[in-house]
């Protein structure tokens, strides 16, 4: 959670004729954390057993299960992180508040993580920072991802990246930037990002 991970689990499961559950087994995990934490879930699940012409019946089915963090916790969150220091300057606007976005005047593309290829797992980060009056990026921090991998290598990225800076009022401002990037596992070559 305090690394803003987000992620989700398959797990396969027998629901017997009294609707307890048995026979587990993690199917797919998009973490093995959060396989593990999905089926100890699971194991303590109760259903209505199923039912068939009046009788019930032993079943195997698939269960889904999300790890999503609530906006209130990762406003928590952003309270508390330790933020970058700025120096005395322009106010900072949101992307949609200024006349004129930053444009990323040289991009350097992320390299897929190791972690994900080996999986063969899409990877995704949305990273928050600040571009400068100079077109620096600045207070670079994960708002949320699928994997820690993923947003290290994304704010390494955006830290080599330079920008024209945001306009507003025809003067040169500080520009509050959002922006999620996707890590491909098959073909690293198009890994991309896009600004909100």
């Amino acid at each position: 959670m305090e690394q803003r991970v987000i992620g989700s689990a398959m797990i396969f499961c027998q629901v017997d004729e009294s609707g307890s559950v048995s026979d587990t087994t993690v199917e797919h995990a998009s973490m093995p954390e959060f396989g593990a934490a999905a089926l100890a879930a699971v194991q303590q699940y109760k259903f209505h057993p199923a039912i068939r012409n009046d009788r019930e019946y032993a079943v195997k089915i698939r269960v889904p299960v999300d790890f999503n963090l609530s906006d209130s916790y990762l406003l928590k969150l952003d309270a508390e992180r330790p933020k970058e220091a700025l120096p005395p300057g322009p106010a900072v606007f949101k992307a949609m508040e200024v006349d004129t976005m930053p444009k990323l005047l040289k991009e350097i593309r992320p390299e897929t993580p190791a972690a994900l290829i080996e999986t063969r797992q899409l990877g995704q980060a949305v990273i928050g920072f600040v571009v400068d009056e100079h077109g620096i990026p600045r207070d670079i921090h994960t708002l949320i991802t699928t994997h820690p991998a993923c947003a290290s290598e994304a704010a390494a990225v955006i830290r080599r990246w330079k920008f024209s800076p945001g306009i507003k009022h025809g003067n040169p401002v500080r520009t509050a930037i959002e922006l999620p990037m996707v890590f491909f596992p098959e073909n690293p070559s198009a890994n991309g990002a896009r600004v909100l």
